[in-house]
């Protein structure tokens, strides 16, 4: 989970104090729009880098949640079916080959097979044998969670900078309008006012 602190409070508290309920509400959306542009830009920088299908990580990164002046990403899910990867192939008797990552060489796993399955179906769970010969344990395999994506040194830091860069711009963005008289609140909402063409 990405957590970052959210500066600037009192200052937006007193330069829209003449607006009940405005600063929560400024706060709050642009917290919400933050979350949903850090959100997108994790799912762009893990699809950079891992050739998971784009459904599957949007999936597992969730929608923002937002609980009073607090923000949350949630990145859950359990870890990607291997044979979601792209370019899955059963290389006899070596074992499966798959592309994991965008870039570079396909991974490889021996003792991994391909059973038989029901014809016209492209994709189809693969297994590993795991242990002695005699003994082995048959496994289905798995790639990483998208936590462990997301953990990337190269990821991570993107995701916060863009959350904190969306923040401070859709705060003031909010700060402006209040001020300006383009959005006033009404009904403990912020709505947009129409002001007449002079």
């Amino acid at each position: 989970m990405i957590s970052i602190e959210i500066p600037g409070f009192d200052e937006v508290v007193g330069t829209l104090r003449a607006f009940p309920g405005a600063a929560k509400a400024s706060i709050t959306e642009a917290i919400r729009r933050a979350l949903i542009s850090g959100r997108q830009v994790m799912i762009d920088e893990v699809k950079s880098r891992y050739a998971a299908p784009t459904t599957w990580i949007r999936g597992a990164v969730g929608n923002p949640n937002i609980t009073g002046l607090q923000g949350r990403l949630r990145v859950s899910g359990s870890r990607i079916p291997a044979y979601l990867f792209p370019n899955t192939r059963d290389v006899y008797p070596s074992g499966v080959k798959f592309q994991q990552m965008t870039q570079g060489e396909m991974t490889s796993l021996m003792h991994a097979f391909i059973p038989g399955h029901p014809k016209g179906q492209r994709k189809a769970w693969f297994f590993q044998r795991w242990g002695h010969e005699h003994d082995a344990s048959i496994h289905p395999v798995m790639g990483p969670a998208l936590a462990e994506m997301v953990g990337n040194k190269n990821v991570e830091p993107k995701v916060e900078a863009r959350i904190l860069e969306m923040y401070e711009r859709r705060l003031w963005q909010n700060i402006d309008a209040f001020l300006n008289g383009s959005i006033a609140m009404r009904n403990g909402r912020m709505t947009r006012v129409n002001i007449p063409q002079g």
